[in-house]
């Protein structure tokens, strides 16, 4: 079960993941979509409802304008509160560290770069591309990670090692669970867990 408040006489390390909690895709995510034909509200957006909507290989050709064709993959702004949020973090000597399963980790790194997340937040010593959810729990017990934020509540199912879970829930779709805390914005994530 996720703990809501910091215990002081725990080292915090946070893990967050990129797409959805980073950078907001919302956007791009309803653009692309209309050149397949397909209408999406922003709750229709995240990638755990998409994938029961949208047929595999159309999901696939989404995914891929999304995050390798940089017409689309450089247009997603940064999350709102991301930056001051990591400021704040970085400020308490908090160590962080970034956990993707992009694929294409050149474009991934540019979009850090144009939202100035990278070098100044993450670099390529805190900053991990895998390929599955277990990976990513994998790399959290490597890193010591004690709190790990996610938009999709499959991969914090497989983070089974993070003792303090989070679930980026921007558009407030998803049920409560004792499995993860859900947190509607970056200010509610510094508020439950930072100050």
């Amino acid at each position: 079960m996720a703990k809501s408040k910091k215990n002081n006489s725990q080292i915090m390390r946070i893990g967050f993941d990129m797409d959805g909690v980073l950078i907001d895709h919302t956007g791009a995510k309803i653009l692309v979509a209309e050149k397949f034909g397909i209408a999406l509200a922003p709750e229709q957006t995240p990638s755990d409802v998409m994938r029961k909507m949208i047929p595999r290989d159309i999901l696939h050709e989404i995914q891929w304008l999304l995050y390798d064709d940089k017409k689309y993959a450089l247009r997603s702004p940064i999350m709102r509160g991301a930056r001051p949020a990591l400021k704040e973090i970085i400020a308490k000597d908090i160590p962080i560290f970034l956990i993707s399963r992009r694929k294409n980790q050149a474009v991934a790194v540019e979009l850090l770069q144009k939202h100035g997340l990278w070098p100044v937040f993450f670099d390529e010593k805190n900053t991990f591309f895998v390929d599955e959810p277990e990976d990513k729990n994998s790399r959290a017990i490597e890193l010591g990670i004690t709190h790990y934020l996610d938009d999709e509540h499959r991969v914090l199912e497989k983070l089974t090692n993070v003792p303090n879970r989070f679930l980026f829930d921007k558009h407030r779709i998803y049920p409560d669970t004792d499995l993860y805390r859900r947190v509607f914005s970056w200010q509610e994530f510094l508020s439950d867990v930072i100050i």
